[in-house]
């Protein structure tokens, strides 16, 4: 984490899986996020959120109050670390 602003800590939740915690988190979880990413040290993939489940399969709502999940893949659609990722949160009251 280089520059936080309200992120307290980044879990490595598998090849390709991150949870984004947040330090204060939001009233609910109707907030916005945003992710990209390096392509996977390839040149495609990238990075989107996911699923609380992981996977991409929208099986259920992509964050919680507290924390969101974000999923990088290489220019196949396979799940791959990635050297930099960026992501931002915001919601207007």
């Amino acid at each position: 984490i280089f520059t936080s602003f309200n992120i307290s800590s980044i879990t490595d939740a598998g090849t390709g899986a991150y949870r984004v915690n947040l330090t204060n988190g939001h009233p609910n979880n109707q907030y916005c996020c945003l992710a990209t990413g390096t392509g996977a040290q390839s040149s495609g993939g990238g990075a989107t959120l996911d699923s609380t489940a992981f996977g991409g399969n929208g099986s259920n709502y992509p964050n919680s109050s507290s924390s969101y999940q974000i999923r990088t893949v290489n220019g196949s659609g396979s799940t791959q670390d990635m050297q930099w990722v960026n992501s931002a949160t915001w919601r207007e009251d």
